[in-house]
């Protein structure tokens, strides 16, 4: 799981089913589905699965992209992705 401290992150996820941690609650989303992640609560998504998954995500305000980059580039642990188990995949594209 991993915090935010100045953005809100909002999700669509567009294809497959997003697992999806916000604080003590965890929950999945399937294709269609708009999710609000406010700054300062712990989250994190993943796909439990092996069929894909395509997100769409904004933070707002911006800047925090360079993150992603980081975690791309293999500079970060991602081990905050598996909020229910191993199997959770990231694959970032920037």
């Amino acid at each position: 799981m991993h915090i935010h401290r100045n953005e809100d992150e909002h999700l669509l996820v567009l294809e497959g089913t997003a697992h999806i941690a916000l604080g003590d609650k965890t929950f999945d989303a399937a294709a269609s589905t708009a999710i609000f992640l406010p700054r300062n609560i712990p989250h994190a998504w993943g796909n439990a699965s092996n069929s894909p998954l395509r997100i769409l995500g904004v933070c707002t305000p911006g800047g925090v992209e360079e993150g992603l980059r980081v975690i791309a580039r293999g500079g970060m642990s991602t081990s905050w992705l598996s909020p229910r188990n191993s199997v959770f995949r990231l694959s970032v594209h920037c």
